[in-house]
């Protein structure tokens, strides 16, 4: 089936009980209409191309299809039964579906955190699920490597008040989009700035066997694959253990290197714990 379809959304069954049960949509053809017409918008004037929003990738929880997922929301469940905290943030939310599906199994709603570059994207999830007054998280908008959305001195604002406090951080499709080594690790770093010390930080993002640098004529730029072990290597030197990667196919770009047969992409899934080594690590 046409994954630009939204049918093919909907053969799973679980995701339009999530639809009915959540945000009351009943009728599947309703459903359908609704979800082509935020796809529209996502995608309209101005707005950045990405193949996750043609694919109506963002009307279900790819977050609840990985392995780390029963960990994550055991986590939040085991915090709501002792009546504690398990902040989760999710960087580059879009329309925050992940977080939706998280407070539908149970997670604790108030401890849910969505991030993103684009209020554009948070401003249609909550059509998207028709919770705008309900939603019981908490989103914010900005750029995560920008001082003043999260910085060592800042007390107020962005997500600084949020330093060192966050029990998991979800990242799902970004660091895909980051284009060189350096930024990655710096992406890391700062993930490093919000987790508490045994926190979970999970994800899914485009790897390869190697790292490698490719031009893509559409949208234009470069576009760089991380290799799996330059990825693990980043993480260790963070100060991430018990690092766990899965690799699953995607289908290729047709833009892939073919100089070789030696390259392969792949969704790589991973879950490590922070712990730093130091108290000086945190500050």
């Amino acid at each position: 089936m046409d994954k630009q379809d939204p049918h093919h959304v909907l053969s799973d069954d679980r995701i339009a009980h999530f639809y009915a049960d959540y945000a009351g949509i009943h009728d599947k053809d309703t459903l359908i209409c609704h979800l082509e017409t935020i796809r529209s918008r996502l995608g309209g004037e101005n707005q950045a191309r990405y193949k996750c929003i043609d694919r109506f990738n963002f009307a279900y929880s790819r977050l609840a299809t990985r392995f780390y997922y029963p960990r994550v929301l055991a986590i939040g469940k085991q915090a709501k039964a002792k009546n504690e905290s398990a902040l989760l943030l999710d960087i580059g939310c879009c329309t925050g579906t992940d977080l939706r599906h998280l407070l539908w199994n149970g997670y604790p709603g108030a401890d849910l955190i969505g991030t993103d570059i684009s209020c554009h994207y948070i401003e249609c999830g909550y059509d998207l699920f028709q919770d705008k007054s309900s939603f019981p998280g908490t989103f914010v908008t900005g750029d995560l490597f920008d001082p003043a959305m999260l910085s060592q001195t800042h007390t107020e604002g962005g997500l600084n008040p949020y330093r060192h406090r966050v029990r998991i951080v979800y990242t799902g499709s970004v660091i895909h989009l980051l284009r060189s080594v350096e930024r990655t690790r710096e992406f890391i770093q700062r993930v490093t700035m919000l987790l508490q010390p045994g926190g979970l930080f999970v994800g899914t993002h485009v790897a390869a066997n190697r790292t490698t640098t490719v031009y893509r004529p559409v949208p234009g730029h470069a576009k760089q694959y991380l290799g799996m072990d330059v990825f693990r290597e980043a993480l260790v030197e963070a100060g991430f253990v018990d690092i766990e990667m899965q690799m699953e196919d995607r289908t290729p770009d047709p833009y892939d290197p073919k100089e070789d047969d030696d390259f392969r992409a792949f969704w790589l899934s991973f879950c490590a714990i922070y712990r730093p080594q130091t108290t000086a690590t945190l500050e």
